[in-house]
């Protein structure tokens, strides 16, 4: 059950649209200038009411990249803390830094705690998204998606039994 979906890196708006038509209520947020104007000429040409898409940048900074919020002249750093709500499917892409979960400690701990994918992890790279570590640290139960598992392996697994070919991941809340 979903109610709302906070799409971190949305791209040209292809998820948040499907959770839109289902009624769900959609924050999308993407940096890219390009993308972001497809996405919202896609809000526009469908109509999508249900979709807050907030104008953000990337950023790096001394701990790696980051979303900023964009206010006119004024920009702030993307919390995801300022987005709890029950019932919360989030969408973050793999190359995210785990700071983009600063000051959201006390939702991802609760009983409210949204279902995390982390998408879009180049295949044959070594190692967890740092995102996916850091949700570990919330006793958030982690699973490998694997785009093509071998012969007899699982599709979803824990991520230790993945090599090389785990495209996303999947993260539950300890509450679920």
């Amino acid at each position: 059950y979903i109610d709302y979906f906070v799409d971190v890196g949305a791209g040209n708006g292809y998820f948040s649209f499907l959770a839109s038509q289902q009624g769900v209520a959609v924050t999308a947020f993407e940096p890219s200038p390009a993308e972001y104007k497809q996405l919202r000429a896609g809000i526009a040409a469908n109509r999508f009411a249900n979709i807050a898409a907030p104008a953000c940048s990337a950023g790096e900074t001394a701990m790696g990249g980051a979303f900023y919020l964009e206010n006119g002249t004024q920009v702030k750093p993307l919390s995801i803390a300022e987005y709890r709500a029950t019932g919360s499917l989030m969408r973050l892409g793999a190359g995210l830094e785990p700071k983009l979960l600063q000051g959201a400690a006390d939702w991802l701990g609760s009983y409210d705690a949204p279902t995390v994918v982390v998408a879009g992890q180049t295949e044959g790279k070594a190692g967890t998204p740092p995102v996916v570590e850091e949700l570990a640290k919330y006793d958030y139960r982690i699973f490998a998606v694997d785009r093509q598992p071998v012969h007899g392996a699982p599709l979803l697994a824990q991520p230790r039994g993945v090599a090389g070919t785990t495209a996303s991941y999947l993260g539950l809340p300890p509450m679920t």
